[in-house]
């Protein structure tokens, strides 16, 4: 698994990244949203809901979030 060996160090910024990389897609699909509520533009509003529909997916998936899920693999 990624968080085995290594330094602490290492191991923390493999987590950050990891982290940061995987709430990018759903803050892109709220900014958006954003910006089709501001602009009154149904086609901004509707692809920043499929982008937050699908990065709330891929951050339920990632080896980050699933432990705190329930059900979810815990960190070996």
């Amino acid at each position: 698994m990624v968080n085995q060996g290594g330094s602490l160090a290492l191991r923390s910024f493999s987590f950050v990244v990891r982290l940061l990389v995987s709430l990018i897609l759903p803050v892109w699909g709220l900014a958006m949203i954003a910006l089709g509520v501001r602009s009154a533009a149904g086609s901004w509003i509707a692809t920043g809901v499929v982008a937050l529909a699908i990065g709330a997916i891929f951050l339920a998936g990632s080896s980050l979030t699933t432990p705190f899920l329930p059900g979810g693999r815990k960190f070996g």
